[in-house]
């Protein structure tokens, strides 16, 4: 309960009773109370945390496989760019122009 930062929802967890399964919070999460609080978290909330999430497994992933370290130094001072067709994480050539947040070949660079 003392993890949901709104006292009246505290106040409804604790009331409710439940216990911590799995089954008993998804079943207070589908309350209309926690519903509509939890539905006020600003839109773009998930993606810093998918921003973190990604930073770490690449982090990760660069750490435990010095193949892939190697490789990554190998590539010096250049810029890194993801091609992808999702613009948060990568980027798309259109003519001789990238667009994109390129944020995997960011991460990438910051890891080197």
């Amino acid at each position: 309960a003392h993890q949901f930062p709104e006292h009246d929802c505290q106040k409804f967890v604790h009331s409710a009773g439940l216990g911590s399964s799995v089954r008993s919070l998804t079943a207070l999460l589908d309350q209309d109370l926690l519903r509509n609080r939890l539905n006020r978290v600003r839109e773009d909330w998930p993606h810093g945390w998918a921003v973190k999430a990604m930073r770490h497994a690449i982090f990760l992933a660069v750490e435990q496989h010095p193949r892939l370290a190697a490789l990554l130094l190998a590539t010096g001072t250049s810029r890194l760019i993801c091609l992808s067709e999702n613009f948060l994480w990568g980027m798309e050539q259109q003519d001789n122009a990238f667009r994109g947040e390129n944020l995997i070949g960011k991460i990438l660079e910051e890891k080197r």
